[in-house]
């Protein structure tokens, strides 16, 4: 069993200092989950293309106002997550249907150039949790909970 944890970890990349950015509108997408996106605007469908030939991986963080097109950091929240793409399917209309897995939180520090699309300087935002007897028995607690 170590030995197969031991090969995912090693799969899963390390967070860049630069990403390209992509605001989502009322979507949060965290680590370790999938989520399908719907990409119509011409910059980030720019950018998922980019980044489809590349190494798949993109930095991904709401937008605080869903009505402005985002141009500077403080239009988005400036925690997101470092999320690669799975797949990507072009739909008649335009837009993209994109699948994307969250990897790592991340913290936006500055942008970087906003043309064609964004990118930006970014570092990792680990969970820090401390082993306790309280959390110890809320996750007891919690996995009793959802074996009934």
């Amino acid at each position: 069993m170590d030995i197969t944890q031991n090969n995912e970890q090693e799969k899963i990349p390390s967070v860049p200092e630069e990403l390209p950015l992509l605001p989502l509108k009322d979507t949060v997408v965290y680590p370790l989950t999938v989520y399908p996106l719907v990409i119509g605007k011409e910059k980030s469908i720019r950018l998922i293309n980019d980044v489809t030939v590349g190494d798949k991986i993109l930095g991904l963080t709401a937008q605080k106002k869903v009505d402005i097109e985002v141009s500077e950091k403080s239009d988005i929240f400036t925690v997101g997550t470092m999320a690669r793409i799975l797949q990507m399917i072009k739909v008649p209309g335009g837009t993209l249907r994109v699948l994307v897995q969250g990897i790592e939180r991340i913290s936006i520090t500055d942008f970087t150039q906003t043309e064609p699309y964004i990118k930006a300087r970014v570092k990792a935002l680990p969970d820090k949790s401390v082993k306790s007897v309280e959390l110890e028995a809320l996750m007891r607690g919690v996995s009793e909970m959802f074996q009934k």
